[in-house]
């Protein structure tokens, strides 16, 4: 494969990357055939490539089939819309170009699928991505030197977005984040615990249709302040096959009786699951408990204290991750950002991983036949972990 037929457009947030991906695929020139386009789920199928699409670029188009994720241009070249979450649907295409969108967020396995259909002459490809370093497409175009045309677009590049917004999201990221999400740079970060394509490999489009048990992770922080930490509120649950799949991420910047809320509609709704809501309680203490009581809704809590260091609490989770054993359901863009980018030495405190860890260990199998359960239908004590 040459240097012309591959191009890595790698970019910020709102720099124009999809939009940009589908310019190309439009000016592919008549007679080019058959398109496979792959993004890392079906959700972003439906809410992204296809909303662009038809905000953008309604006179190009001849016919849109939104059952079946195709789309034929007025110079009939056809683009067909697949997603990494079940690549094998991609088998038997025979496709002259490509292009994968989010290209960091989908899988070795799913890009080598998706490459091997566009075999038709030129086989020109191209992938639209945000830049993260561990991932597949890092491994083989920088870290390999595969060849490929590419280019960086930092979010300040775009003159049609407002400066306010970016301004706005270098407050609220950390150092690190805002070089990889505004910035658009590799980012060096040689001691994260998280290997993205672990996570991009394994990822669903649907939770399991069987749950033994569900776990709501929280962080909680201190304050409400614009610079403060944010609470962390994850959502976990058990397949019927002894897997953990992440289900939500609905962690934020809350006062205490809200974020306390949302913690207790969370509860509601996956109440007959088997549900407990794990918090941290080392800021806190008591007084996390006491917030959640004072909502007088039961629900089922356990308050945890971390005696170990964050690293030391994530090293087995991460292990899971590593084995398969977990699968995010969507993207949890935030998330994962946080999983990819924190490091044991960083300062920045990782609310939503520390969500995680603490629901996922939860859902580990450990002895709690010694403790006693309290209830406000049921509490269970701290437990240092």
């Amino acid at each position: 494969m040459d240097a012309d037929s591959t191009t890595l457009f790698v970019g910020g947030l709102g720099s124009g990357k999809t939009l940009g991906g589908w310019i190309k695929a439009a000016m592919m020139p008549a007679g080019s055939g058959v398109g496979l386009v792959l993004t890392p789920t079906y959700s972003m199928v439906r809410d992204v490539l296809m909303a662009t699409l038809t905000e953008h670029f309604r006179p190009l188009i001849d016919t849109v089939n939104k059952s079946e994720n195709w789309v034929r241009f007025v110079n009939g070249n056809v683009a067909l819309m697949r997603s990494a979450t079940n690549a094998d649907l991609m088998r038997g295409t025979n496709a002259s170009w490509g292009w994968v969108d989010e290209a960091c967020f989908v899988g070795s396995k799913a890009i080598k699928v998706w490459s091997g259909r566009v075999r038709v002459g030129d086989r020109i490809q191209w992938m639209t991505t945000t830049p993260i370093k561990g991932s597949h497409v890092y491994t083989t175009y920088v870290e390999r030197g595969v060849p490929a045309r590419i280019i960086q677009c930092r979010s300040d590049d775009n003159p049609y977005l407002s400066p306010a917004y970016i301004e706005e999201q270098r407050l609220v990221l950390s150092e690190k984040e805002a070089r990889r999400e505004l910035d658009a740079e590799w980012v060096d970060a040689d001691g994260v615990l998280f290997n993205s394509d672990d996570i991009a490999n394994r990822r669903r489009d649907n939770p399991p249709s069987s749950v033994r048990r569900v776990v709501i992770g929280v962080d909680p922080a201190v304050t409400s302040k614009r610079r403060s930490d944010r609470t962390g509120i994850i959502v976990t649950a058990q397949g019927s096959d002894g897997h953990a799949y992440v289900l939500e991420d609905l962690s934020g910047q809350y006062a205490p009786h809200e974020w306390a809320e949302v913690v207790c509609d969370l509860y509601d709704r996956w109440r007959d699951s088997g549900c407990i809501v794990v918090c941290e309680t080392n800021q806190g203490g008591d007084l996390v408990e006491r917030n959640l009581r004072a909502m007088g809704r039961p629900i089922a809590y356990r308050g945890v204290h971390a005696a170990k260091s964050k690293a030391d609490r994530a090293q087995p989770i991460a292990t899971h991750y590593r084995m398969g054993r977990v699968h995010h359901v969507g993207i949890h863009r935030e998330l994962e950002r946080q999983m990819t980018t924190w490091e044991p030495t960083d300062a920045d405190s990782p609310d939503r991983l520390d969500a995680l860890v603490w629901a996922l260990t939860e859902m580990a199998p450990r002895d709690y036949s010694s403790e006693t359960t309290k209830t406000y239908t049921p509490v269970k004590k701290s437990v240092r972990v």
